[in-house]
């Protein structure tokens, strides 16, 4: 997994990739470090077919974040976005991709504070 992140006054932007073993996931958005809210995009990626946008992830860290997606013949499932340990992002991903079932915790990064 590899972040891209620029700490700013107040939010930080980011970018996370290859979010599981297998097809490339990205999470590309930006978290209000005041609020810990989210505004982020995520996308999947498979080899010779262009990114697919599955979700957009909107709303307080605080409380967790949601989203579902499908893409017949491709991804279907959810996707939990939330804090651990005050500061840590992370993404509980339970899917189906291409016939593979994934469900686990995923650490994403820790806000900087």
């Amino acid at each position: 997994m590899s972040l891209s992140a620029y700490v700013h006054l107040h939010s930080l932007t980011f970018l996370v990739s290859n979010l599981c073993i297998g097809h490339s996931r990205q999470l590309k958005g930006y978290i209000d470090t005041d609020s810990l809210e989210i505004d982020a995009e995520l996308y999947i990626k498979i080899p010779f077919i262009p990114e697919i946008p599955l979700a957009r992830v909107k709303g307080s860290l605080k409380n967790g974040v949601l989203v579902s997606f499908n893409v017949v013949g491709v991804i279907v499932g959810t996707a939990r976005f939330y804090l651990k340990n005050t500061w840590e992002v992370w993404m509980y991903l339970d899917a189906t991709i291409l016939g593979k079932s994934i469900a686990k915790d995923i650490y994403l990064f820790t806000i900087p504070h």
